[in-house]
């Protein structure tokens, strides 16, 4: 049996959703109501049929019979025909087909999910106090005591505002204190007061429609929200109750109306729905949401923003497990970790991580989890969830801009070299082709072995004028490579030695020195080669420019020395100086002190970021006049590369096998040729990629040395055809004066091209053996 002691009703949930039972039963309690929750609807109805309570909130949905044949079974039977059954509606507004069946089966109400706190409490008392007030008017119509005198004092005293009113005309016949105050009205103003006249225009048809539907038999009572006009204009939000009564026995039947005054509930609601309404719009525009997960049942729940997120229907139940599913395979085993330690250890944790929606849509999110604990226990986590994919596009495409930004500087700062190195360049093309036109004159007027001496001696000057050359195309062509941000293995000494070829001899011109000073043993950093030249050049180019404005013979000095566990790169130069106010300036971005077109006012910031990320720093230090000093600090590291360099003696081992060489340009022919002969291999040469396939058709070959830039076939070409059809088992060399940008320019899509090695242009003999002689190489793809 029940226990109602200190209790206003009793209430049974019947519904099978945990989170709809929780959500009900903590208001109802909260209020004092005693809750009974049932799961299904055969236990419901044996349960009802024992203990009956003062009413029963039924869901729509159950998992083992209809609600509205539960429903139904209640209302035929003579000992819970009366009990008042409010319909749990699945749907956020119950569809009028769903009332229609609810009605039909004797329900007397509809509450729709979610509920409003206020709009449940309000109509579960309404309809328990209608119950209870009907019953002691059926007490009343058998006699039982002073009938009469009993019904007009629980009548008067109702605490509700209470009437009876005619069916067929709506007037009200007789109504209790508290119904004229909550109408605003006298008892004389309430005389033959109506229906019709009291309810607010904009809500009087849906009063009539359900009077109409009581009238047919269709329903046995209803319950609604609407207004109520009062004397003095006044709206006056209500919830009422209406059902047929008969007061004494044999009387005309008369519609008792139970009314309680809810203007300050919707007042509170409407507040509430405003703050809901902001708090949705928020979270819709900052697309952020909410979620919860029970520790003891590994329930999740969460707002629907966060579903919107995942691309799924909010409306529907999720688990954990479902709701973990869309991480990627790399941030599942990090949230599936942080969880763990939340529940366990009582950790907080904040990460970003990629999911892929239900749609297919890679999203960047970002999760917030906070332990919530009782008793020393962790019982829930609760959190946001934010997608944070906008903005990780907008991150990329910013570290796109400033690579750009830098990549662009760096070409600013190669455009100042431009005249120092063609002239750098022709120099020694002017020494070769002087030299050429000596040695044929040496070859014409030969007179023995005193004039080979001279020739050889030229060829060497030749040799070293061309290494001049060598070494300021290929410095310059490593420093306007597009760097990547990968962090590796740098030398620092080999990464000055190449930043001086390029400027030493250039800046001679300019009357400034440059002096290097490298300590014996290499220096190791985790850095970017091509970043750090940049930071170097620039700094050497400020420099520049400050001797040349002081008008003085110029000197800059380069060294590199290990101190503790790091690497300082000292930059110093006798130039202008900077003045204290520049110098605090020196890292903001677009300042610059140099003429309109001399420079951006980036170098240096850029420069800074450079070394930041490189986990070091960068300062200046600097006297008026007197010159300036930039100090690099880098953390150097204990990892060295294993450094392979192999000397080939000038007395070149025979090699044997059969050669083709593929190269358009004639001299480059004859070259290799020569080399390769000499060698002791057979040699075959062509000048495109079409007599090389008729070739390689015709006999066979154990190297290919092929060149990729050529007319009619490509050497990317016919390496594809070669390998389409498998036409040799040759070693294909690639010779080339940049692989990697040639390549870049042919490839259509990201394959790989497996290569026994390559020669870079310009090359010499030695070079030419070091790839061919067996076991110094291994295959390569490109």
């Amino acid at each position: 049996m029940l226990n109602k002691k200190n209790k206003i009703g009793v209430v049974s949930i019947v519904d099978a959703c945990l989170e709809n039972v929780e959500a009900v039963s903590n208001i109802l309690t909260s209020h004092a109501y005693q809750v009974h929750v049932i799961k299904t609807g055969v236990n419901a109805m044996e349960w009802i049929m024992e203990n009956t309570p003062d009413l029963i909130l039924l869901s729509t949905t159950l998992p083992d019979m209809d609600a509205y044949e539960v429903c139904t079974h209640l209302k035929g039977n003579k000992k819970t025909s009366r009990l008042p059954v409010i319909f749990l509606s699945s749907q956020n507004t119950a569809q009028s087909s769903e009332k229609q069946r609810g009605f039909a089966a004797g329900g007397d109400d509809f509450i729709s999910k979610p509920f409003q706190t206020e709009e449940l409490l309000v109509r579960v008392k309404n309809h328990i106090e209608l119950a209870h007030f009907r019953s002691v008017q059926q007490w009343n119509s058998k006699g039982i005591g002073n009938r009469r005198n009993c019904f007009l004092e629980m009548f008067n005293q109702f605490p509700l505002g209470v009437a009876l009113f005619d069916p067929a005309t709506g007037r009200i016949n007789q109504f209790n204190p508290m119904f004229a105050k909550i109408t605003g009205r006298s008892f004389k103003e309430m005389d033959k007061t109506s229906w019709k006249g009291l309810v607010h225009g904009d809500d009087l048809q849906g009063f009539l429609n359900y009077i109409s539907s009581l009238n047919s038999g269709e329903i046995s009572s209803f319950s609604m929200e609407n207004r109520i006009l009062r004397i003095d204009g006044s709206a006056v939000s209500i919830c009422v109750t209406v059902a047929a009564v008969t007061v004494i026995d044999n009387s005309p039947p008369q519609y008792l109306a139970v009314v309680e005054d809810i203007t300050e509930c919707k007042r509170i609601e409407s507040a509430i729905r405003k703050k809901q309404f902001l708090f949705s719009e928020m979270g819709r525009i900052a697309k952020i949401g909410g979620w919860e997960i029970d520790c003891k049942t590994n329930e999740l729940s969460w707002t629907d923003e966060v579903a919107i997120i995942h691309d799924l229907d909010p409306t529907r139940p999720i688990t954990l497990e479902h709701g973990l599913s869309y991480y990627t395979p790399d941030s599942r085993p990090i949230i599936d970790k942080a969880l763990k330690e939340a529940m366990a250890l009582g950790q907080s944790y904040d990460l970003v991580l990629e999911k892929i929606s239900a749609k297919g849509e890679r999203k960047w999110i970002r999760t917030i989890g906070l332990p919530i604990k009782e008793g020393g226990r962790v019982v829930k986590l609760i959190g946001i969830f934010q997608d944070i994919s906008e903005r990780k596009k907008a991150e990329e495409e910013n570290t796109k801009l400033q690579a750009q930004l830098a990549h662009s500087e760096k070409l600013a700062s190669i455009g100042v070299l431009v005249a120092g190195v063609a002239h750098e360049i022709n120099n020694p093309l002017t020494i070769i082709q002087g030299f050429n036109s000596i040695i044929k004159e040496i070859l014409i007027n030969d007179n023995g072995e005193k004039q080979k001496e001279n020739i050889f001696s030229l060829l060497k000057k030749q040799d070293i004028a061309v290494d001049r050359i060598s070494n300021i195309v290929n410095g310059l062509r490593k420093y306007t490579t597009i760097d990547s941000n990968k962090l590796e293995l740098i030398e620092i000494n080999k990464t000055l030695k190449e930043t001086m070829s390029i400027c030493e001899a250039i800046y001679k011109q300019s009357d400034i020195s440059i002096e290097l000073f490298l300590p014996p043993s290499p220096l190791h950093i985790y850095g970017n080669n091509g970043k750090l030249q940049q930071v170097v050049m620039n700094i050497l180019h400020n420099a520049k420019d400050a001797i040349e404005e002081k008008g003085v013979y110029g000197k800059i000095k380069v060294e590199a020395f290990r101190h503790d566990d790091k690497c300082i790169i000292k930059i110093q130069d006798n130039g202008i100086g900077i003045s204290d106010e520049t110098i605090n300036k020196l890292f903001d971005p677009f300042y610059t002190t140099k003429k309109i077109g001399k420079g951006t006012g980036l170098g240096l910031a850029i420069s800074q970021s450079i070394i930041v990320s490189f986990g070091g720093k960068i300062n200046f230090e600097s006297k008026k006049n007197l010159g300036t000093v930039c100090l690099i600090e880098i953390p150097l590291t204990d990892d060295q590369e294993t450094i392979c360099n192999i000397e080939i003696e000038d007395a070149f081992e025979r090699i044997t096998g059969k050669v083709l060489i593929v190269e358009d340009e004639e001299e480059n022919r004859e070259i290799l040729k020569y080399y390769l002969v000499s060698f002791g291999l057979e040699v075959v040469d062509c000048k495109d990629g079409i007599e090389a396939l008729e070739q390689i058709q015709k006999r066979d070959f154990d190297y290919i040395l092929t060149d990729l830039k050529m007319p009619k076939m490509s050497g990317y070409q016919l390496i594809k055809e070669i390998e389409k059809y498998h036409l040799t088992r040759a070693k294909i060399i690639v010779v080339s004066g940049n692989i990697q940008s040639d390549f870049s320019a042919e490839k259509e899509s990201q394959e790989s091209l497996c290569l026994y090695d390559y020669i870079k242009k310009p090359f010499n003999k030695k070079n030419v053996y070091n790839v061919l002689k067996p076991g110094l190489r291994s295959e390569t793809c490109f």
